[in-house]
């Protein structure tokens, strides 16, 4: 997320459901956490790149990608990278820098 090379405990493990995004913070850093579709937890910055809509507000997909609630911008919680995006069409690639 900004690179920093520390942990921090901002949850339990426990308190992280398999298909509902959970807030957090860490310091000033808003941060959603959520399990992928292997189970594992994941961190991501709290918001859409496309409109800033808190991803904490939207739902876990069943492959375990976290979507936004406000137009459905689906990331990946090991890279950060946005996935899918509805609008686009079949022969549309979602930009890399998403």
């Amino acid at each position: 997320m900004t690179g920093r090379s520390h942990w921090w405990a901002v949850a339990h493990e426990a308190d992280i459901p398999a298909a509902k995004p959970v807030p957090a913070k860490v310091g000033d850093l808003a941060v959603v956490l959520f399990r992928d579709g292997a189970g594992e937890i994941r961190a991501l910055e709290d918001r859409c790149a496309h409109r800033r809509a808190p991803l904490s507000l939207g739902v876990v997909t069943p492959e375990g990608l976290v979507q936004c609630p406000y137009h459905g911008w689906r990331y990946d919680g090991s890279s950060g990278k946005c996935r899918a995006i509805p609008n686009l069409s079949s022969e549309e690639k979602v930009p890399g820098n998403f």
